[in-house]
């Protein structure tokens, strides 16, 4: 799982959030809640959480090559 606040996941979209019917929505920061909220529990049962807040891009990926199977 690729933790991430709605207001960063927002910002990050930019203008490709047009291609994305929920976000098109008069309160796109409104929906990204309403989903995480809803999805919380599964994402929670996810092996392992990468928090994307904390780290430039390059170090998610790293991090998540590091996580996958087959990579140790």
């Amino acid at each position: 799982y690729l933790r991430v606040r709605p207001e960063t996941a927002l910002k990050r979209l930019g203008p490709l959030r047009a291609m994305r019917p929920l976000l098109t929505r008069p309160d796109p920061l409104g929906e990204l809640k309403r989903l995480l909220e809803a999805r919380e529990p599964a994402y929670q049962s996810a092996d392992h959480v990468v928090d994307t807040e904390l780290f430039a891009l390059q170090r998610v990926i790293e991090m998540v090559t590091e996580l996958a199977p087959g990579s140790r």
